[in-house]
């Protein structure tokens, strides 16, 4: 199967698979001198069950088939194509996988967290969005410090090891905030002496 033919803009007749009608991809050239596409021949081979050229029905032996010239190469990738996920770029079909590796806004990416199971792909201009929000992010355990993943959060929280810590760093919390406001009592207590002290002295 070829390259979709809506991609390119003009399109002269040699570049066309006869088999699929479509732009030549990885293309090559039987003994007839017919050119095809390296899928178009194998799937048509394995259909009728025989090495024989559509056009001219010429048999022809699949490994002796050979690759375009180069110069046929070049000028496919001469091609001016139009990126393929409708962001607008018109781009030279040499360029077209880069573009979309790298820079196409619309193109498909796979989520970073695909390594813990995340299998969702998204817009590349959606990517950072979909990350803030995904079940598979990585999250820290507010009661306790547990790193896991957001969607296992829940779970983990609900266990009785987690709650002690909840309640455990609570308490110490709440001592700390005891012990803080024992000490702010006890310097506005000095405080307040030493302004009696001062007034005492100036009467």
């Amino acid at each position: 199967m070829g390259l979709l033919k809506k991609l390119f803009e003009e399109l002269p007749d040699d570049v066309i698979c006869a088999l699929c009608n479509e732009v030549f991809l990885d293309p090559r050239v039987l003994q007839c001198n017919h050119m095809f596409c390296s899928a178009c021949l194998v799937r048509r081979s394995a259909r009728i069950k025989a090495d024989i050229c559509s056009t001219c029905e010429t048999p022809y032996h699949g490994p002796s088939c050979r690759q375009a010239e180069e110069g046929f190469k070049r000028k496919l990738l001469n091609l001016n194509a139009i990126c393929n996920y409708k962001c607008g770029m018109k781009i030279k079909m040499a360029h077209l996988p880069e573009h979309l590796k790298d820079e196409c806004q619309q193109a498909p990416v796979p989520c970073p967290n695909a390594i813990k199971g995340c299998k969702k792909k998204v817009k590349r201009c959606d990517l950072n969005k979909h990350i803030d929000e995904c079940n598979f992010r990585v999250v820290t355990c507010e009661a306790c410090g547990h790193v896991t993943i957001f969607q296992d959060l829940f779970t983990h929280q609900s266990r009785k090891k987690c709650l002690e810590r909840k309640l455990k760093q609570q308490v110490i919390r709440e001592l700390r905030h005891a012990h803080q406001e024992v000490i702010n009592h006890r310097s506005n207590v000095k405080r307040d002496h030493i302004r009696l002290d001062i007034e005492q002295t100036k009467k």
